[in-house]
């Protein structure tokens, strides 16, 4: 199971999202935007942690099995590499996106 994501202040969503997408496969793969990514995203002010100290958080978490960042505008070249069984998204992403 492969998702993506920034991740910048884990929150319950955050988890509940992670877990059921653990739920989806074997393994849970996440991709973590990088910081550079993350300020063309959602502008200079953020993120507010650094993509180590994001990762790092993720990797805790029981439901997360490996963790990479990208750097791209999108994860597209990560997933056709590990080209994952299943593709998770949150809901604020159109199905066709």
């Amino acid at each position: 199971v492969f998702t993506n994501g920034v991740f910048d202040i884990i929150h319950p969503g955050h988890t509940r999202y992670l877990q059921a997408a653990r739920q989806e496969g074997d393994a849970l793969i996440v991709a973590l935007n990088s910081d550079r990514s993350v300020r063309a995203i959602k502008g200079p002010t953020r993120p507010i942690n650094t993509e180590a100290a994001r990762a790092e958080l993720l990797d805790a978490l029981a439901c997360v099995d490996a963790v990479v960042v990208f750097d791209e505008e999108t994860p597209a070249e990560i997933i056709a590499a590990v080209q994952p069984d299943v593709l998770v998204k949150g809901a604020d992403w159109a199905a066709d996106r």
